[in-house]
């Protein structure tokens, strides 16, 4: 089975309605899993190295 990986990067992602309910559903499916850039990289600095 292949699995979905969704990137997301929103500093206040509970303050966007669309992405609350991106982030409330793919807990729900199984293939979808979530990954919240803001939360691996906090001052939003992803180096490309």
């Amino acid at each position: 089975m292949k699995k979905i990986l969704i990137l997301f990067s929103h500093p206040h992602f509970e303050k966007s309605r669309a992405n609350c309910a991106l982030i409330e559903d793919i807990d729900e499916i199984a293939v979808v899993n979530g990954h919240d850039m803001c939360e691996e990289y906090p001052d939003c600095n992803i180096s490309a190295d």
